[in-house]
Formats: C-alpha cells, structure tokens, sequence
C-alpha cells in the first residue's frame, strides 16, 4: 500500500481554524450556561451542571466541524485531481458557441432619441 503524502499546508490551516472555531463555540456555550443558570438563579452546583453540559455539547459541535471540515478538504483534493479529464467543454451561455458564428448583415441603425413633449400648464 503507498503512503500517502501531508498536504501540510492544508492541514495547518485546518489547526488553526479548529482553534478560532473552538474557542468561539465552547465559550459561548460556557457562558450560554453560566447565562442560564444566572438567570434561573440555581444553586451553584446545579448552574456548574448546567455549564458542564454546554461545554460537552460545545465540545461535540466542535468535533461536527472538524470531522466535516476535514471531508469536505478530501473531497476538494479528489475533485481537484480529476478535473476536467471526463467532462466534454461547455460554451458559455453568453457566448455563441463556433457552430453558429454570429449572423452578418444588415444591422439596425440607431436613431437619435426624440424630445420629450412639453408639459401643459395649468391656468387660472
């Protein structure tokens, strides 16, 4: 079996992500529990449950991202390594494609935009 080589690049940039991500999601679920239990005013241990379970649930969206995060730069490697060998050209929609060349001819002359018609005033 060959050994498959580390997109390092790639796999910093997702390190760091992890981390930006990461502290934003478990300190806001920090807090969304320490908020919760503040405002329900709970008896601290009851409040230090529930900011323990935020966490975990932070913990668990974080491990979502990362493992999707992760499929998502696989998938684009693959993708980028087959591009364009199995797909035929497409023309442009906005382009005529070369079977049909633009027609030659008579073209439509501009004319020169007419005045608007003056307004009638109103008199008393």
């Amino acid at each position: 079996m060959a050994e498959k080589k580390i997109d390092w690049t790639r796999l910093s940039t997702l390190i760091a992500v992890t981390i930006l991500v990461g502290t934003e999601v478990v300190g806001a679920s920090w807090a969304a529990g320490w908020a919760i239990g503040g405002l329900m005013q709970l008896p601290r241990t009851y409040s230090l449950a529930i900011e323990i379970l935020f966490i975990v649930l932070g913990f668990a969206a974080l491990a979502v991202f990362v493992k999707t995060a992760d499929a998502a730069r696989a998938r684009k490697g693959r993708r980028a390594l087959t591009r364009g060998l199995s797909r035929k050209p497409t023309a442009s929609p906005n382009r005529r494609s070369r079977a049909h060349p633009p027609r030659r001819g008579r073209r439509l002359r501009r004319t020169a935009p007419t005045p608007p018609e003056p307004r009638p005033t109103a008199r008393a």
